[in-house]
């Protein structure tokens, strides 16, 4: 499930793994850029697991270009801290963009940095 403002300064959640509890896992953050079929910027991202601490502020960003009659997708997320729960999430990140929907991907598998960049296309 998604909620989405699509305008500076509206909200963004999303939530998926449903049980009769309610949904297991959210994300929410603040649209701060909205140009349809170019770019999305969410900030102050915040995660929920219930097996884990809260995540976040981070940061999401979507571009979207256009490439050899078809589009390039390019998803960088930043503002990961520090610490094991920390490595937790973010090779959860970097594990679980590639397989976002069915779409080729490219996710390098490099030591733990700051931000993690996606691209499909």
């Amino acid at each position: 499930r998604a909620l989405v403002q699509p305008r500076p300064g509206g909200g963004w959640a999303l939530a998926w793994e449903r049980s009769e509890k309610g949904f297991r896992y959210c994300n929410t953050a603040i649209v701060r850029i909205y140009k349809p079929g170019d770019e999305l910027l969410l900030e102050s991202m915040v995660y929920f697991n219930p097996e884990h601490p809260l995540f976040g502020p981070m940061r999401l960003r979507v571009l979207v270009r256009a490439s050899d009659g078809g589009s390039v997708i390019h998803v960088t997320q930043d503002g990961y801290g520090e610490g094991e729960e920390w490595d937790w999430y973010y090779d959860s990140v970097r594990l679980g963009w590639p397989v976002a929907g069915s779409l080729r991907s490219r996710c390098p598998r490099t030591p733990r940095r700051d931000t993690i960049s996606v691209i499909w296309g």
